[in-house]
């Protein structure tokens, strides 16, 4: 499953998910979803439409990890990157789409905004303060992260609320702006990632 499945299916109810899971990624009829979850038949298929419906958005952004699509995916990190390193603002949010949504995952264990950032400027501010406040002993890499191009910073020093290692990803709209940011602090999300 893709970072941005895992995303989307938080936006779903806990029972919502489970129906979905069970009925799309384990092939169960209604009858056996009803079963499993102490529901009506009836119940489990309204709520694995609603569902599916919820999801809709996810499919209709989701970008394949063609070759192209990933070349353009790695050249707008990496100029994210420079950009971020120069504190250069208005160059970042020459980069970003109108609607771009910046949503942070500290996992409870680390400090992180409770609401997306939503808009270029306050988005490009964020990055820059939350850039500026840990310059020493940081390493940036760009890494592969599920079919596409990731940062993954790794902290010397970790301090407080503060982790000792996060990834960043973007995601780009058609036109190739970037429409999406997430940072991963989640240390339970980041274990796979070496």
């Amino acid at each position: 499953m893709s970072l941005a499945f895992l995303r989307a299916l938080e936006a779903l109810t806990p029972t919502q998910r489970a129906v979905l899971l069970l009925c799309d990624v384990f092939d169960y009829s209604a009858a056996e979803v009803a079963t499993a979850l102490d529901l009506s038949q009836g119940n489990a298929r309204t709520i694995h439409h609603r569902a599916r419906h919820a999801m809709a958005a996810y499919e209709a952004r989701r970008t394949p990890p063609t070759a192209d699509n990933r070349r353009r995916t790695s050249q707008t990190l990496e100029r994210f990157l420079e950009l971020l390193g120069k504190a250069d603002v208005p160059g970042i949010e020459r980069m970003l789409a109108a609607d771009i949504r910046a949503v942070t995952d500290g996992g409870g264990e680390f400090s992180a905004s409770p609401y997306p950032i939503v808009g270029p400027a306050p988005v490009a501010q964020f990055f820059v303060r939350l850039a500026g406040s840990r310059t020493a002993g940081v390493r940036v890499r760009v890494i592969d992260l599920n079919g596409f191009s990731a940062a993954l910073f790794d902290f010397e020093a970790p301090m407080g609320r503060r982790p000792p290692r996060l990834v960043l990803t973007v995601d780009l709209n058609i036109e190739g702006f970037i429409s999406g940011l997430c940072v991963i602090a989640n240390s339970r999300k980041l274990k796979a990632v070496p």
